[in-house]
């Protein structure tokens, strides 16, 4: 068959490569990682020779290698590098066994065969490779297929390091020529190491969240670095791999770009470096020597032997020693692309790549098995009553390290809900499947003023705004003639474990630390507390000043507040100043140092609480926020004193944010022995989270909004209040005409004063209205765009949802959630705006529901 060799046909093998194999991947369940390189082989010059491995194919390939090495690490926690604490030093003995055996295994493998030096070591680094992103991990322990378990970084750097040496002195550099490349290696990763995150973080503070600049920055920050390292004869994979070290924490924090990262590489780069590394096994030699093949099977044998010996030096060292542990085949695609470099390496090395191959088909296949390898018993005897003084402890750390996770956010003015939002948003972090609880308080007098539509109006803008950030809500509009004890007691009935509360201006009564309400909430619940004051956004702060107090790190709640920390220094890229008390800032110090990141954390002392104010006025900027941790009163590490230097901060720098964190009472860790507070967030689940986590039928209602003609794609009117009379009238053809001006009047003064955006260009109108006995959905779209003063950007999208007058509030707000999570699911904006009919959408966004 006719070798292909121009451009667009390679990029096109490449493409079907990547379909086929994401076909049998689905089919066999085997991981599109194993397939490709088969297919590779297959289609190779020893196969069925389309593709060869030109220059076409080596660019891309080349790439993917780069990004593979990337991607590994960014997989690396630099955190460690600081750590001193005794489980820092077993997590790295034990990776450190997992990578010592499988490199002594396969080295001892090739000098038994009678290889060259350099061949026994390059087997031992293939079998390494896999024990460098794996450790010794309890069966109760889970995994995906793509993450990688964090490991302690000097141990994978060396690693790395080690493999750059190999390379140098097996290509026959002289020893001073790489002794002076890898110096020169060393300093750049230190400088690497200091610029690149800085960096990093300034552009993304700076760029337009979800723009194309931050990924872009990162590929030109990737491919620079490895570029550049040519001037100095360090190989491109070596700078790729500390460049993902480098910005580990800030690509792990900046979800949207890692997935738009990944995207990328796995579905053009990294397919490519894996079909060249099929395409350059040479199928034919092991048609000629079938000693070679043999050598294929020992070095998978030796693989396997080397896993079973590491668990069982793992055990008898008690790196674990309570739990079974996993029997892990470990590798993947960084064994791949190690293997593609030894093999480039090691001159006429022509079983190291089919080896790999076949070792990453077999981890694919034989997923994680279990090892049921416990301790002796009269050692088991001994770690129990060793450890029996702590289990309390650690009982109650481990569940308040599940704190936050259930927050309630209380809102009672418009102005204040963003902040709000903003907050809760950076606390409930990426990764917690809980919903949000916004909850408005008001009294049932209210019921009949104007006051219960206004808080209608504030969930559903609260609503809308959640779900822009992708975060699912439970809205409630409570009724209660006290607002302190109904947030309590709503707290309770939910399962809230984090309240958060808004703070605009000192309380009336001076013998009040906030308000009424607040101290209320503050007095009557045990969970984990946020009082906040927002003045900007909370995500452009350049400094995070975090209060201490005394004694603070023996309270069992510490836990969560730095879990709070960790999350908001994850999502916000700032530099962190901690004020510690003097008598005991070692303790507190060290404590928070393995939960801020490395490189932007600096901390003071101050000996009294009139202290505090002059390090604050002198640490602060413009953009800073002041996070002050506090107790309640009674506890070890309360201070009166405290409590009041909120105010007294707020008035000296008015241009900050002010946080004030309550830690959990003990109370709290008392009740947390349930299963909704010890993380079993399954058999938590209410009815209405359950259906909050389904699919609502929002097609039904899409479908029906069509035939009823309530659909308007391209409208032509010039000015707002026309197209909201244009959907009222499709809406409420039986109405009078006088009441659909008034609604149309209500409507257009709503959307000049307070509108609620689904996302930018698409506005929610929603009114409550008589003789309709079930929720009415009209749509309109308009290219231009209805200006209006209070938006940036023109009004493209009406959407107008009329509900039944009796319709309860948490049906109409959760009416409303879906609808906001219809347009964020089905593209309904976009298929709104391109469609030249209503019909049109039928094709196209029903489909995608």
């Amino acid at each position: 068959m006719k070798t292909i060799h121009e451009p667009v046909g390679v990029m096109t093998i490449i493409l079907a490569a990547l379909l086929v194999s994401a076909w049998l991947s689905d089919l066999c369940s085997i991981s599109l990682i194993a397939i490709i390189p088969l297919i590779g082989a297959v289609i190779g010059p020893d196969g069925l020779g389309i593709l060869e491995p030109g220059s076409v194919l080596q660019i891309f390939g080349s790439i993917g290698m780069v990004f593979i090495f990337f991607m590994a690490g960014s997989n690396v926690r630099i955190a460690s590098l600081r750590t001193r604490s005794s489980d820092a030093l077993r997590s790295a003995s034990s990776t450190l066994i997992w990578i010592a055996v499988p490199f002594f295994t396969g080295f001892s493998l090739g000098i038994l065969a009678g290889l060259s030096v350099a061949h026994a070591v390059s087997i031992g680094f293939l079998l390494a490779s896999g024990g460098a992103w794996t450790y010794p991990r309890p069966a109760s322990y889970r995994s995906t297929e793509t993450a990688h378990p964090e490991m302690p970084a000097f141990v994978s750097v060396a690693m790395i390091s080690a493999l750059l040496l190999f390379t140098l002195i097996a290509e026959g550099i002289p020893a001073r020529s790489a002794a002076i490349v890898l110096a020169s290696a060393f300093i750049a990763s230190g400088l690497l190491r200091i610029i690149l995150p800085r960096l990093t973080a300034f552009v993304f503070r700076h760029a337009s969240p979800g723009g194309t600049i931050e990924i872009s920055f990162l590929l030109f920050i990737i491919f620079a670095v490895s570029f550049g390292g040519a001037f100095l004869a360090i190989p491109p994979w070596f700078l790729a791999f500390i460049t993902g070290v480098c910005l580990s924490r800030t690509i792990t924090s900046a979800h949207e770009q890692r997935s738009r990262l990944f995207q990328l590489s796995e579905s053009l780069f990294m397919p490519a470096a894996l079909l060249l590394i099929g395409v350059t096994i040479p199928l034919g030699s092991f048609a000629q020597d079938s000693s070679r093949l043999l050598g294929v099977f020992l070095i998978a044998g030796s693989a396997l032997l080397s896993q079973v010996l590491v668990i069982l030096i793992s055990r008898i060292a008690h790196s674990i020693r309570n739990e079974p542990l996993q029997f892990i085949l470990p590798y993947a695609a960084f064994s791949l692309a190690v293997a593609w470099v030894l093999a480039d390496t090691v001159p006429d090395d022509t079983i190291l790549l089919p080896s790999a191959v076949l070792l990453a088909m077999l981890s694919a296949v034989f997923r994680p098995l279990r090892m049921n390898l416990r301790p002796l018993s009269a050692e088991s005897r001994h770690i129990s009553a060793s450890t029996g003084f702590a289990e309390e402890t650690l009982r109650m750390q481990g569940q308040a390290s599940l704190i936050p996770s259930r927050i309630m956010i209380a809102l009672s003015k418009p102005s204040s809900m963003p902040f709000l939002l903003e907050l809760a948003d950076i606390l409930h972090g990426s990764k917690n499947r809980n919903p949000l609880f916004p909850i408005v308080v008001h009294s049932p007098e209210d019921a009949i003023s104007r006051q219960s539509p206004d808080s209608e109006t504030l969930l559903a803008g609260a609503v809308m705004r959640l779900s822009e950030m992708k975060k699912a809500a439970l809205p409630i509009n409570l009724e209660s003639l006290n607002p302190g004890k109904g947030i309590v007691d709503e707290s309770l009935a939910r399962n809230v474990d984090t309240i958060i509360l808004g703070w605009n201006r000192p309380p009336r009564l001076s013998n009040a630390f906030f308000g009424t309400v607040i101290d209320q909430v503050i007095a009557g619940t045990d969970q984990l507390i946020v009082v906040a004051r927002g003045v900007f956004s909370w995500k452009q702060t350049q400094q995070l000043l975090i209060i201490v107090p005394p004694f603070v790190e023996t309270h069992q709640g510490f836990t969560a507040v730095l879990q709070c920390i960790a999350r908001f220094t994850d999502s916000v890229f700032c530099r962190v100043l901690a004020l510690l008390p003097g008598e005991n800032a070692q303790e507190a110090g060290r404590i928070l140092r393995n939960y801020l990141p490395s490189g932007r954390w600096k901390e003071t002392t101050y000996g009294s609480w009139r202290d505090i104010p002059s390090i604050v006025r002198n640490a602060a900027g413009s953009h800073d926020s002041v996070l002050l941790v506090c107790a309640r009163p009674g506890e070890v590490s309360w201070f009166p004193a405290l409590e009041r230097l909120p105010h007294f901060l707020a008035e000296k720098s008015s241009n900050a944010n002010m946080a004030t964190i309550y830690l959990p009472g003990a109370a709290f860790f008392a009740r947390a022995g349930s299963p909704r507070l010890s993380g079993e967030s399954a058999s938590s689940e209410t009815g209405e989270e359950k259906a909050l986590a389904g699919k609502a039928p929002l097609n039904l209602a899409l479908m029906e909004a069509l035939n009823a003609g309530r659909i308007r794609v391209n409208m032509q009117q010039a000015a707002l209040a026309d197209g909201i009379l244009e959907l009222l009238f499709a809406g409420l053809p039986n109405l009078e005409s006088a009441r659909i001006q008034e609604l149309a009047n209500h409507f257009v003064s709503t959307v000049q004063q307070q509108p609620i955006e689904l996302e930018p260009g698409v506005v929610l109108l929603h009114e409550r209205i008589s003789g309709i006995t079930r929720p009415v959905l009209c749509l309109g779209s308009h290219r231009s765009g209805f200006r209006i003063a209070v938006l940036s950007r023109p009004v493209q999208v009406l959407v107008l949802i009329l509900v039944p007058e009796n319709q309860s509030t948490r049906e109409h707000l959760r009416y409303l959630a879906d609808i906001a999570s219809l347009f964020r699911a089905a593209h309904l904006t976009e298929h709104l705006l391109s469609a030249e009919s209503p019909a049109d959408i039928l094709n196209s966004a029903l489909n995608l529901v």
